[in-house]
This record gives C-alpha cells, structure tokens and sequence, in this order.
C-alpha cells in the first residue's frame, strides 16, 4: 500500500495488473482491508490512466457498496475520495446512479465527518446541473439533507447545497419538497444573517424557488417579502440582480405581493437598479419586476412622482441596454390609466419621447406597446390635443393600421379613435384653470352626489341580501325594453311650448322682472337636469373604473396562477370592451364638468352632447354579449373556490358595487341619456341655441338606443341558427342550418299531409324537421362534462328544406274546407300547412310575408 504513494510506482502498480485485486479486496467485509485499500485507491486514482481501468472494472459499483455496508467511518471517507477523484463525468454519474450510490452518499451531508459532508454536497450538486439525473437525487431522498446542509458552518458546504437545491428546484415536484422540508426558512435565515456570505447562492435559490406559485405564497405567509427587498441593497452586485429576479417571479401573478414589495419600500429600489448603467442584467431583472409593480391599483400614486415619471421617460430613449426600451415604455402604459400619471407623462416630456420612439423604432413590441400608451395618453384632453398637432404620430399610427400583426393593428385604431374624440377649448392652452363654481351649482353638485351615493348604497344593501344572477336582472332589462318601446312609438319628444314672443316691447318694470324671473328659473330647472347629467356620468365612469380594477384585474392575475380560476378567454366573454368605454366615458366626462362648471343662460351642451354619439355605435358589441357574460359568471360561481375569490374581491377596499350590479350599468346608459336629454329639452326655450342642438342630440341618441336594440335582436336570432346547427341532426349533403346572414323567425308545428312537422322558418328558407332521440355521442359528451344544471335538450331529424326566394303565400279563409290552412308554392313545388288555431295560421303568415315580401 505505501508503494502507490510515490508516482512512478503508480504506473508499475498498474503494469502488475494490481487493480483486479484492489477491486476485489473492496468487497471484504474486514474493516482494516477495506481502510487500506481505499486509502490506496485515493493515491493511485490520481493517475487518469488509472481512473480508466478502475471504472472499467466497476470499481465505482464497489465503492458505492462499501459506503452502504461499511461500519468504518475513514474508508467511507476514503471511497468519498476515490470517487470525487474519478470525476464527475457523465459515465461515473451513471455508474453511480445505477448502483444507488446517491442513496448511500445522502446521508453522508449530516452525519459523516466535515470533509465527507463536503465531498458529499459537491457531488449531489454535479448531479443536479444534470436534467437527466436530476430524478435520481430526488429519488435518493437527498433534499432533506442538503436543506440541512444550510445549517452547517462551512460557508463552501452551504453554497454547493444552496446551488443544488437551485439546480432541483427547476422541477416543480422538487420545488414542493423543498418548501415542505423547510427549505425555504433556512434560506430566509440566511439572508438575514449580517454577514454578506452564501446570500448570493441563496437569492439564486430562491428566485428559481418562487417561479411556483405555491412558494410565492409561501413567502406571503411568512411576512419574508421585506426580507426579499433588502437584498437589494446588498454590497454584491450579482446578489441585487438575483434579489431582483426573485422580486420578478413573486409579484408575477399577486397583487398582494406587488403591494407588499412597495409597503417595503421596494420600488425606489428597483427604480434605482433599473435605472443605473453599468449593469444590465440587474438593470433589466429590476425593471421588470417594477413593471410588476405598476399593475398594483393600490400602489399606483407611489409612482406620480415627478422624479419617478421623468426618469422613466428619459430611460426609453436615453438606456444604453436598448433591449429594455419595450419594459421603460410597458410600465408607463400599465401607469398611463392614472389621470395624475397622463398629466405627468406630458409635463416630464413623454410627447417629445414618443415622437422621438416613433419616428425612429422598427420593433413590433415596441409599436405595440407605444399604441397602448398613446391610446391611454390621450384620454386626457390636453394630451390628445398635442398630439392630434403631430403629424409624424398621426402618419405613423395610420401606417400601423395596415400592419400584418394583427395586435399592432388593432392597437394602432384604438389610439386613432381615441385621438379622434374633440377636444375642449381649454386643452388648447397648458395653464388652464379650473374655474371657481358658482355656489349654487357647487350646492347642485353636492345634492345630486348624495343622491347617487344613496342610490349605491341601496344597490349594495339588495346585493348583500339577495344573491345576484342572472335572473335577478331581468328585470332590468324589461325597464329598459319600456323605455326603447316608448321612444320607438314617438318619432320625435314633445315640448314645453316655449314662452311666447310678444310683438308688443315690455315696457314696465314689473313685467321685466317676471321675465328675467321665468328665465331664471327655467336656467335653474336646467342645471338641475345637467348635474344630474354630470354627476350620474360620474358615477357611472366610477363604475367602470371599479370593474376594471376590482375584478378585471384581479382576473387577470388569477388567470396566470399554475391552477387558474378563470381563463383569459372568459375574462374576454365577462369585460369584452369595457376599457374602451371606460376610456371614451372618461374623455366625455372631462368636457361634460368643464362646460358646466363655465355654464351661464347663453351656453349651449347639446352642440357637445353631439361629439359623443358616434362613439356609442360600440355599445352593441357590449349589449349583444351581456347575456353571454352574465350567464358565464353565473356558471363560474357554481364552483365554491371561485365564488370565495368573488366575494374577496367584492370585500376589496377599491370602491364599487358587486360585478352583477356593475356590469348591467352599460345597458342602462343610453336609455338613460335618451330620458335625460327629453328633460333638457323641456327645461330649454325654443328660442335658444341649445334647443336645437339637444333635439339633435336627442335625435341621433335615440336613433343609437334603437340601433343597439335591433343590433341585440339580430344577434339573438343569429345566436338561435348557431344553436340550431348542433340540434337539427341528419342534414342532407349540401344543406347547412347556419348560413352569413341567415336569422331564425319563427318554429313550431305545423300538419301537412297528415304528419305533423316541427318546422323552423328562417329569413331565406323553411326547414322541416321531425323531433328524434338525443344522439349518443351528445349523451357521452354531456357525461363528460358531469354538470347536473345543464337542460334536456330536444333534437330534430331534417326532412326537408323550402327556399323562400320566390316563393309565394296563400291564405285560405275561415269558411274554407281548411280555415287554419296556408299554402306555400314555388317553383319547385306547393305544401299545404295546417296550423294548430286561427291565431297560430295568422303568427305564421305575419312572419312569413316579412320575407316573401
């Protein structure tokens, strides 16, 4: 054994075939053979020809076996060696795999000697930069022990276990062990030890640890979030970046803990990471994490810091990392929907940044995300002003319209349509001043404001006490169906006659005085009825408001979660364009308080009123799906987990009523300026200008409320053809039930021949069917699914089919052979229908001369 201390000897050691015999002296069970012959083996193993023959004769397989069955502490340590010195290559991480060797190794961490333990961790820890074997550790049962490896006093022992618990934690089954083994403790009491030592190793650990949302909340439980933040004022730059890192992945998918990284203090932090020069992997690791941070509602004032918004605007155009222009300019859109944000933007020179970006910037990430700025931008009035006097964004917005990136187009004419919203007179000059409110109206506005909170609280105390659905606002909608029945039967309002102009002058000071006295109090009548306007598109913008950032937000964020309650899809079907309204009501808002907080006798509204209406063509699209919506947040609350997180968000401190509530508030607006506008007409003088600009506006709201109205009923019967294709089985070749343009008037059972036929009468066609069994395949599919609310649904076997071009009605009398009869001809043919009553025969013919005709 002492010849394989000296080199030369190594090599003749090895030309006497001395290795077999090594090798096979690895299996004796005498613990002083077994002690010299490793102790040897660490010495000859040196020798890399050695290491060649030794793992040719599955020397590591003998090792590992010693380690297991061995009772001597030296010679294990000595096998240690022996295999540290073979290398961990992928063939001896394969021989050991395959002889268990990780299972034996593990426990080495805590109980062998300090260099075992060393030896132990490092190894465990070249298995794990592995994927392929990565199994194996976990198998091995190694995480408890490398997570009690943190506890040792050698700062090298806890790196290499730190890096292995990183490298393991990559896998999410081995991020879970490492949480329930208490790992994620000990690296917090790492961090807070006052020594910079291991916390570079640890902020690596545990950003990989916090991409689970398990551990993210984990971290929320144990209040560590501010241990988090500290970090980033660390002496090492690579533990800031890493601290960074795992701030990132926290707030990735919790406004809980975007809020609670700032109550920290973190976003001055990461602003001042973000914004330094010299390095860009913290550089850019912070700014996401504060673009993370700009999503929070609640924490959103923290950043309408002049500093803050100056210096984010200054990075978009000034960063030397350029890769990070699209994170400067996304945190600025996910602030820009803050009104004292849009102010600042424009006073820190965001118009001058984004022409600059604009004329310069080819990235499609980055022209989206400018879209998305300059849509919010111009939102407020002055803003959209200047940059309405621009012609290099207007051309290349325009240009944008035309992309073949279908989110940059669709971005480019939403920041179009809002730019092409009027402006008022005073967002022509930058030092507008809001003028002082007469008393009286200040009286007006405080009056109608209690009114509507009064109104809200009551809605708030029949949602608590009612549990809201969709049925709970049908009653709403037939109010509403009142109002556009009335509006549709008068052509025009009826007016106060206005008073009367007398061709004889007034001359006497009495009837001066009742004069001035009637005017007066028609102008007070009036204001009355424009703060009622005001105060309620407040409110109502209010709504809207609450919608986005107490639920659709909140949405948003749980639809990222690794088990989401809500798919980004429903949150579509729920809000659909309830931004876009929200961002047209806000504009229309802002010039509705300036002309009446500057209202007198001569000033007109209607003229204003005007602006807006070509703006609420889009509330089809709202109204067509507001059925849709309600009755997808019906369904999802019949999940007990995602009715808990609906009643945390209607408990949420952001003020607004219940989402039922909420989203039938878009569905009332017109009618509710139609009902409005009826009243400033009646409280304005034929004589003033006002007068025609609100029947005007009258007119043309009108005209919208009844083109929605039809545009829902359209889209109902369009919805009852798709509904039809699934229903109406065994269509000939050719014949398809849901056609462009198709719409559904009429079914029911009608008798030809003395069989009776369901039939389905369509604008364009008649479809015979006969009702038939539900298919199997849908009995499957219905099983699948197992929801027990879901209707029997009835089927029908086609027939036949009858076009309508063409094709002619005849009537037959009552006093005929057939008096519930009609006939339809064509072409092709004639079929004699026999209804069910006189009443049914005249419903059929009604709807069927709509089309013949």
């Amino acid at each position: 054994m002492h010849l394989s201390m000296d080199d030369g000897n190594k090599s003749r050691l090895r030309s006497f075939n001395v290795f077999p015999a090594l090798v096979y002296l690895l299996r004796s069970s005498n613990q002083q053979i077994q002690e010299k012959v490793t102790t040897a083996l660490t010495s000859l193993l040196k020798d890399d020809a050695n290491k060649a023959i030794f793992i040719e004769l599955n020397g590591i397989e003998q090792l590992c076996e010693l380690i297991a069955t061995s009772a001597n502490a030296r010679a294990k340590e000595a096998s240690l060696v022996c295999i540290a010195q073979l290398g961990f290559t992928a063939e001896t991480k394969r021989r050991i795999a395959i002889a268990d060797g990780l299972i034996v190794i593990a426990p080495l961490i805590s109980s062998g000697s300090e260099q075992a333990q060393k030896i132990s961790v490092v190894l465990i820890s070249s298995f794990t930069v592995d994927v392929s074997f990565a199994d194996f550790v976990r198998q091995s049962g190694a995480i408890p022990q490398l997570i009690k490896a943190l506890s040792s006093a050698d700062s090298t022992v806890i790196d290499q276990a730190l890096n292995a618990l990183g490298n393991l934690s990559m896998n999410e089954w081995n991020s879970d062990a490492i949480r329930l083994n208490n790992g994620i403790q000990k690296m917090l009491e790492i961090l807070q030890r006052p020594t910079e030592a291991n916390k570079y190793s640890t902020s690596c650990a545990l950003a990989n640890l916090l991409v689970n949302e398990d551990n993210q909340n984990h971290i929320l439980e144990l209040n560590a979030v501010p241990i988090l933040v500290k970090q980033l004022q660390s002496q090492d730059p690579r533990t800031r970046t890493k601290a960074a890192h795992a701030i990132l992945n926290v707030t990735n998918a919790s406004d809980t803990a975007r809020f609670e990284v700032t109550k920290a203090g973190g976003l001055d932090l990461l602003l001042q990471s973000a914004l330094q020069i010299q390095d860009a992997a913290l550089a850019e690791q912070a700014l996401k994490a504060t673009v993370n941070l700009a999503l929070n509602s609640e924490t959103e004032s923290l950043f309408c810091r002049q500093n803050v918004c100056t210096a984010l605007i200054n990075s978009t155009i000034n960063s030397p990392f350029v890769h990070l222009q699209p994170f400067f300019i996304m945190c600025l859109v996910n602030l820009s929907k803050n009104d004292q944000i849009r102010n600042l933007w424009r006073q820190c020179g965001g118009l001058d940044a984004a022409i600059k970006i604009v004329s310069t910037s080819q990235d499609s990430n980055i022209k989206l995300q400018l879209s998305k700025l300059l849509t919010n931008m111009s939102v407020n009035g002055r803003n959209r002003f200047l940059l309405k006097q621009n012609e290099q964004i207007l051309k290349n917005l325009t240009n944008w319209q035309y992309e073949s990136n279908l989110d940059n187009k669709t971005q480019a004419e939403a920041a179009l349509r809002n730019l092409s919203f009027p402006c008022d007179v005073s967002d022509e000059t930058e030092s507008f001043t809001a003028p002082v409110i007469p008393a009286r109206l200040q009286a007006l506005i405080e009056l109608e404001t209690q009114k509507q909170d009064q109104i809200i609280q009551k809605d708030e105390q029949e949602a608590k006490a009612n549990a809201e659905s969709f049925e709970s606002h049908r009653a709403k909608r037939a109010s509403i169906a009142d109002i556009v029945a009335k509006v549709r039967e008068k052509a025009s309002v009826e007016i106060e006659p206005s008073t009367p102009i007398s061709v004889k002058a007034q001359t006497t000071t009495e009837s001066t005085k009742k004069s001035e006295f009637v005017a007066d109090e028609r102008f007070e009548r009036k204001m009355k009825i424009m703060v009622e306007l005001m105060v309620t598109e407040k409110t109502y913008v209010e709504g809207l408001e609450a919608m986005i950032k107490k639920y659709m937000k909140p949405m948003e964020t749980a639809a990222k979660a690794k088990k989401p309650l809500i798919t980004t899809e429903q949150i579509q079907t729920i809000f659909t364009i309830t931004e876009t309204l929200f961002m047209y009501h806000k504009m229309f808002l802002d010039g509705l308080e300036r002309r009446i907080s500057r209202f007198d006798p001569q000033s007109t509204i209607g003229d204003f009123i005007i602006t807006m209406c070509d703006f609420m063509r889009c509330y089809c699209q709202y109204v067509n799906n507001y059925d849709v919506a309600v009755e997808l947040l019906s369904s999802l609350e019949e999940k007990p987990v995602f009715a808990e997180f609906l009643k945390k968000l209607i408990s949420s401190p952001i003020k607004g009523l219940s989402l039922y509530t909420l989203l039938i508030t878009p569905v009332q607006r017109i009618p509710r300026y139609v009902l409005l506008l009826q009243e400033l007409i009646k409280k304005t003088e034929q004589t003033h200008p006002d007068h025609k600009f609100l029947s005007d506006a009258f007119a043309k709201v009108s005209e919208i409320m009844i083109y929605v109205d039809d545009q829902k009923e359209v889209f109902n019967k369009q919805q009852e053809v798709i509904r039809l294709q699934d229903i109406i089985l065994n269509l000939h070749k050719g014949v398809l039930v849901a056609m462009p343009g198709r719409l559904l008037a009429k079914e029911g059972d009608l008798e030809m021949n003395n069989n009776l036929y369901h039939v389905f009468l369509f604008n364009d066609a008649i479809f015979l069917t006969k009702p038939t069994d539900e298919p199997k395949s849908k009995k499957k599919d219905k099983s699948k699914k197992k929801d027990k609310h879901i209707p029997p649904q009835q089927y029908y076997s086609f027939v036949n089919k009858l076009e309508l071009r063409g094709a002619r009605v005849k009537d037959y009398e009552k006093d005929s052979p057939h008096p519930n009869s009609f006939a339809i001809s064509s072409e092709v043919g004639a079929c004699l229908f026999t209804a069910k009553s006189a009443y049914d025969k005249e419903e059929w013919l009604t709807e069927l001369k709509k089309y013949l005709n």
